[in-house]
C-alpha cells in the first residue's frame, strides 16, 4: 500500500501501525477541537458552569489517553511537545479530581493546546474531524 505519495510498499504490520497512528492523531485532533469549542463559550461561563468543568476534565483525560497510544519514536521526534506534562495533568484530573485547579485547565486549553496543534501539523486545522 502506498502512503503520502511515497513509493514505498508497507508490510501488513507496518500498514496497521500507520492506520493506528492516523486514528490516534484523529482522536487527539478531536480532543483539541473539543477544547477549542469549550473555550469559545468564554471564561466567565466556564467558571460558572460545572458541566463545562466536567467536560474539560474529560477532554484532558481523553487527550492524555490518546497521547499514551502514540509510538515512542513519534514522541521522541517531537521533543518540543511536553508529553510527560500531558500525562501528569491527566493523572491529576483522574486521581486527584477533587482538587483540580480549573485556572490551570483553562490556561492549558487557551495557551498549551493550540501550541500542541502547531507542533502536530498532521492534525490539520481545527474542526476537521
Amino acid at each position: 500500500m502506498r502512503h503520502s505519495g511515497a513509493d514505498v510498499t508497507l508490510t501488513g504490520d507496518e500498514d496497521k501501525a500507520v492506520a493506528r497512528l492516523q486514528e490516534t492523531l484523529r482522536a487527539i485532533g478531536a480532543c483539541l477541537d473539543d477544547a477549542a469549542e469549550l473555550v469559545s463559550f468564554g471564561k466567565d461561563r466556564f467558571d460558572e458552569d460545572w458541566t463545562l468543568k466536567r467536560a474539560a476534565k474529560n477532554i484532558v483525560a481523553e487527550l492524555a489517553e490518546a497521547v499514551s497510544r502514540l509510538p515512542q519514536s513519534f514522541k521522541q521526534s517531537r521533543p518540543q511537545v511536553p508529553w510527560r506534562a500531558i500525562a501528569s495533568t491527566r493523572n491529576r484530573v483522574v486521581h486527584d479530581y477533587e482538587n483540580v485547579d480549573f485556572e490551570v485547565i483553562w490556561d492549558t486549553f487557551v495557551i498549551d493546546l493550540p501550541e500542541l496543534r502547531r507542533h502536530l501539523p498532521q492534525l490539520g486545522s481545527p474542526g476537521l474531524r
